[in-house]
């Protein structure tokens, strides 16, 4: 029935209806057929019995008198006189044949075909015979004459009669086609018109005429179909315009972040944004203020376009409705009068309607946009909503040239700290190099003079021993104390033997003489490290152990190394009175905080974190983290 698809609706209605139609007519003429052919078939037996049963009483007299000539004459006048008889047999009581109407003879077995039981008044037997279908009606002779007769009759008569009102009933049901033809016609244009029309819209639609309605006459299903491709349309148009307007506005707003992605400066991200919503709105004055002093100062003209000369002085921020800091959405802050925030005769007469649009970032207010336009009420909704849009793009793009120009700074120090603390490094090389390689040198060789001199025998006066003596003492004593600070600039074990040999010799010396037992820690696989690292960590734990010496009044102090892949961690604890660390990491007499910040800024030059756990009465724990690149 695929096919029955491709053709019109009008078409397949005619066709259902044509086609049930002559179905129903058909099946009559064909149920009135059957009922008419049993009806005659039954009709023509009782003929044939009753036609049997009279020619049989009339034989009968002629049997009895033997009038064989007059027998004869009766059979064959029946035969003639009726045109349903085809043949007439009289037969005696042993089966012979008395009489019959076949000239040169009887037809094999036809005398025996149908014979009648003893008490039967009559047989009936339907035979096949080279003419059709006869039907053989036997009847018994009177007793007196004996034998039987049989009469044969032909429903050929018959059954041209019954095709015969077969045919004119066909033909009166072919005739009832013809109104049937036109009520359906009538009928499937009626049903269909209505459709055609709507198919006739929907490709209007298809092709941008959203002007068109489908038909809604009546109340019918066809009119209801209307009603709802007329709401379907209607909800599509409103879909569209408001799928037209987002387009619009994300166009806006992309043309604004395209505009100001690449600017790295607020004025010139202000110049572009305020020069860009301008272009979007098809406007040509407008203005921006930005909060002075990162947003706590008074207000502050950034950017201007379209403003006639000398305006730009007399701009004020009076004319909003709200005060900045709480204005969420984009407002008509003038509308028709003259604007105290232009002078009078502006260009364009711009000044009779302007519209202040708040510059957001998050909950941070920056400043707010004002856009001009030369006629009132020409802010529409839509245009207030779509500028509250452009407003926080434009804020947020505010919020990240902030950002970023925060982040040049800060990598601006850290690039300048990188190079003090590096120059710090090299000056305390240089420094501990020449004490070590001058005054530690000469130190150690007024010590050997001294202790010559005293040995020698010219000088034997004990005072002057005893000065001798205590020069040399004072003399050794600051040679230690020179090497003590060669050690504490830089130990020459930190570039000779690594990381851990210095740490564990720095702790151990000023430990032991603070008298703080120390226990050293390591884990996992010692190696050599960068040297910027191992001199961070050596400066972090010099703070650490320092800070230790002089404010925790510790007894034990634990120092571990763990040594992983991709990182290497230091760890101080100590058991002492501890504190309680305030940001940034400042006690209130300034014991711990400088130091602390220290040992921070150099994890962080490297990459790594700092971790500080202090609490008064329950020691205090330093860790640092640096993250390591794996070999």
């Amino acid at each position: 029935m695929r096919w029955f698809r491709l053709v019109s609706l009008r078409l397949q209605v005619i066709v259902l209806v044509v086609s049930f139609t002559l179905a129903v007519g058909l099946g009559n003429v064909f149920r009135a057929h059957l009922a008419l052919e049993d009806l005659a078939r039954e009709q023509f037996e009782r003929r044939s019995v009753a036609t049997a049963l009279g020619l049989a009483a009339q034989a009968s007299d002629l049997v009895l008198t033997g009038d064989l000539f007059g027998l004869y004459d009766l059979l064959n006048s029946t035969l003639v006189n009726t045109p349903d008889v085809r043949y007439i047999l009289v037969l005696d009581a042993g089966g012979g044949v008395r009489a019959h109407t076949f000239g040169p003879g009887i037809p094999r077995g036809l005398a025996a075909a149908n014979t009648v039981l003893e008490g039967e008044p009559w047989r009936v037997r339907r035979l096949n015979t080279e003419e059709g279908e006869v039907v053989d009606v036997a009847v018994p002779l009177p007793e007196e004459a004996g034998g039987v007769l049989r009469l044969g009759m032909s429903q050929q008569v018959l059954q041209a009669t019954i095709n015969r009102h077969t045919t004119h009933l066909l033909g009166l049901a072919a005739a009832s086609l013809l109104p049937v033809l036109l009520v359906t016609y009538i009928l499937g244009r009626a049903l269909t018109q209505p459709l055609l029309k709507l198919v006739e819209v929907t490709n209007a639609i298809r092709q941008g005429d959203w002007s068109r309605k489908a038909p809604t006459n009546g109340r019918d299903e066809v009119a209801r179909l209307g009603q709802s491709f007329n709401a379907m349309t209607e909800a599509l148009v409103q879909s569209q315009t408001a799928l037209q307007a987002r387009n619009e506005e994300l166009a806006a707003l992309y043309a604004i972040a395209t505009t100001t992605a690449h600017l790295d400066t607020v004025d010139s991200l202000l110049e572009a944004a305020l020069t860009k919503s301008l272009e979007v709105m098809g406007l040509r004055t407008g203005w921006i203020f930005l909060a002075g002093n990162e947003g706590d100062g008074e207000p502050v003209l950034r950017a201007a376009r379209g403003l006639p000369a000398g305006a730009e002085a007399r701009l004020a921020e009076d004319c909003l409705p709200v005060q900045p800091a709480v204005l969420e959405e984009a407002v008509i802050a003038h509308n028709g009068q003259p604007c105290p925030c232009l002078p009078a005769g502006s260009a364009d007469d711009a000044s009779l309607c302007h519209a202040a649009v708040p510059l957001r970032s998050r909950a941070r207010m920056w400043g707010t946009m004002h856009l001009a336009c030369p006629a009132p009420g020409c802010f529409t909704p839509s245009h207030l909503q779509l500028l509250t849009a452009i407003g926080r793009q434009v804020g947020v793009a505010i919020e990240n040239v902030r950002l970023a120009e925060i982040e040049r700074r800060e990598a601006f120090q850290r690039r300048l700290l990188e190079q003090v603390i590096g120059a710090q490094e090299e000056e305390r090389k240089r420094i501990a190099r020449e004490l070590h390689d001058e005054l530690a040198q000469n130190l150690a060789a007024l010590s050997r003079e001294l202790e010559s001199v005293a040995q020698t025998p010219a000088i034997a006066s004990p005072p002057l021993q005893s000065r001798i003596r205590d020069t040399r003492t004072l003399t050794l004593r600051l040679l230690e104390q020179t090497r003590r600070l060669i050690f504490d600039l830089r130990p020459p074990a930190l570039d000779d033997l690594g990381l851990l040999p210095a740490i564990r010799r720095y702790a151990r010396h000023h430990l032991d003489e603070a008298g703080v037992a120390l226990h050293l820690r390591t884990e996992g696989a010692k190696r050599r490290l960068p040297p910027a690292v191992e001199t961070a960590l050596f400066r972090i734990a010099q703070e650490a152990i320092t800070n230790v010496v002089r404010h925790a009044r510790a007894s034990r102090v634990i120092l571990s190394l763990r040594f992983a892949p991709a990182c290497i961690t230091l760890t101080v604890t100590d058991d002492g009175v501890g504190f309680t660390p305030s940001p940034p990491w400042t006690t209130g007499d300034g014991g711990w905080g400088v130091g602390l910040l220290g040992m921070r800024e150099r994890a962080e030059l490297l990459g790594g974190r700092l971790t500080l756990d202090a609490r008064p009465g329950a020691g205090t724990t330093v860790q640092v983290d640096i993250p390591l690149e794996e070999a």
